[in-house]
This record gives C-alpha cells, sequence and structure tokens, in this order.
C-alpha cells in the first residue's frame, strides 16, 4: 500500500523537471521521506508527516471516509545560499498549494493541499546551510 509520503516522493520531482537544475529534485538522491540521511546532499528536501486533524467518519463500513494529516517540508540550501533555499521553497508551496481538488497521487485520492503560511526561516546549520520548513494540511480519501 502506498503512502503519503510514498506518494508525494514520486509526484514531487515530476513536478520539478521544469525548475531550474539547482531546483529539481530526484528521490533519493536530493529528497529524502521522514528524515535526512548522513549522506545527504548540502542542498536537500525532505517530507515529514505528523498528526494534523481527525478523520471524517460516515455510518457506512468504511472506518473513516477522509484523513487530514499535516506534512512539513524542510529545505535545506547550499552554504550561504539563503536566497537559493528561499525560492525552492516557495515553488514546492506552489506546486503543492495547486492542488486543489481531487488529485490522484500514487493511487491515493488527494483533494487537497493547503499551504499553512510561507516558509519558514529556521536559521542555519552547523556549516552555514541555510533551512526553511513548510507546512501543509492534506486532505485525502481513505482507502
Amino acid at each position: 500500500m502506498t503512502t503519503l509520503l510514498d506518494a508525494l516522493g514520486a509526484y514531487l520531482p515530476t513536478k520539478t523537471a521544469s525548475l531550474t537544475t539547482v531546483q529539481r529534485l530526484y528521490l533519493g538522491k536530493n529528497l529524502f521521506l521522514a528524515r535526512i540521511p548522513a549522506e545527504a546532499p548540502d542542498a536537500c528536501v525532505v517530507i515529514q508527516q505528523y498528526e494534523g486533524q481527525n478523520p471524517t467518519f460516515t455510518m457506512g463500513p468504511v472506518v473513516s471516509e477522509l484523513e487530514h494529516p499535516r506534512i512539513q517540508i524542510s529545505v535545506r540550501g547550499m552554504r550561504e545560499d539563503y536566497p537559493g533555499a528561499y525560492d525552492l521553497s516557495i515553488a514546492i508551496r506552489n506546486i503543492l498549494g495547486a492542488i486543489t481538488s481531487t488529485t490522484s497521487l500514487s493511487g491515493i485520492s488527494v483533494l487537497r493541499i493547503e499551504p499553512l503560511g510561507l516558509p519558514n526561516p529556521i536559521g542555519y546549520d552547523k556549516v552555514e546551510r541555510p533551512q526553511f520548513t513548510t507546512n501543509f494540511q492534506v486532505h485525502y480519501k481513505s482507502s
């Protein structure tokens, strides 16, 4: 069964193919699910899922009709490249925010991905790589 993280990990690279070479995402190369591995490049993105809102229940045989988790996209830029990391954060925000009607992502029927604000600068890491996070509320149909 495909998870929401798997679906987003497959979707984002298809939508970043038209961006600059630096901003293109490749799952397992500069796009990671759940955590950034130690061998990750300086500029990379990680998608994490966390608790969102209660599911929407129905009276039918399905436990819940809609799920409402939240995801966080973390972007780490090249050393001292604040503008580049911010631009990639905005590009990802716009790509995911453009999902406003039912869209199938690897078999998951996503109804909406709502950005919960602008990319949040969370400072620089130990080697001066800028970091941003953006949170999203996701609404999808239960399988």
